[in-house]
């Protein structure tokens, strides 16, 4: 949906309208295409083509079966929400689709990006006005703004929505952290007693494999070097 036309200061431009919301483009595109396909009526003359050529107007493009562009302009949330509905222009009726949508030409961007608006935050306050194309940057630092982050100076340090910090309770949000940590805490004990059976047999797993490797040593006095690994090992257990 387009700006509210009464939020800019001086007038604005017909052509920078959106068709659709009567409000100021916003992220605005444009019909690229050769509109409604014309044919004439009755088949040009063999046999007298150039007398027929010559009937036709310069900028008439009827005899290739074309007509001129549509380049009307529309907010790029309106004419989407448009053809959701149907497939032609708001504005002539044109059979269009979302596939002839284009960015509008440059001189257009720079008509709206000069316009002077009010802040999104005036119900708020806000008494500034700037250039539309600086309109975002200001509303990311606005103080005005009610969804701006800020942090708790009461103590616990929680970064929220402006809006919400009249609302903020320290210690009502300490005690959510608190039992936050505590269930974090009894799903870790509750996985940690799940592997205890199996840390345990993987243990007894590793005695006998010693005990036989010490039996093999026994046996091979070549085996020294790999008793001596496994006490090493050990002590590093």
């Amino acid at each position: 949906m387009g700006y509210d036309v009464a939020r800019f200061q001086g007038d604005v431009d017909e052509d920078l309208i959106c068709p659709i919301c009567s409000g100021v483009l916003e992220e605005p595109c444009s019909l690229d295409l050769l509109i409604r396909p014309f044919l004439p009526e009755s088949p040009i003359p063999m046999s007298d083509p150039m007398s027929y050529r010559s009937e036709l107007s310069l900028t008439d493009h009827s005899h290739l079966g074309l007509a001129p562009h549509c380049e009307h302009a529309f907010c790029n949330a309106c004419i989407t929400q448009w053809f959701s509905q149907q497939q032609t222009c708001p504005v002539d009726r044109s059979v269009v689709t979302v596939a002839h949508l284009r960015p509008v030409p440059r001189i257009m961007r720079n008509m709206l990006s000069k316009l002077q608006i009010t802040c999104d935050n005036a119900v708020f306050g806000c008494t500034a006005v700037v250039r539309l194309d600086n309109l975002m940057a200001h509303l990311n630092d606005c103080e005005h703004n009610p969804k701006r982050p800020v942090t708790c100076e009461q103590g616990c340090g929680l970064e929220m929505p402006k809006d919400e910090l009249p609302n903020h309770n320290c210690i009502k949000h300490l005690r959510s952290v608190v039992q936050q940590q505590q269930t974090r805490i009894a799903e870790l004990e509750k996985t940690s007693a799940e592997h205890k059976p199996q840390l345990a047999e993987q243990k007894r797993d590793i005695q006998l494999l010693k005990a036989y490797m010490r039996a093999i040593r026994s046996v091979n006095p070549n085996l020294q070097n790999l008793e001596e690994t496994i006490e090493y090992n050990e002590i590093l257990e």
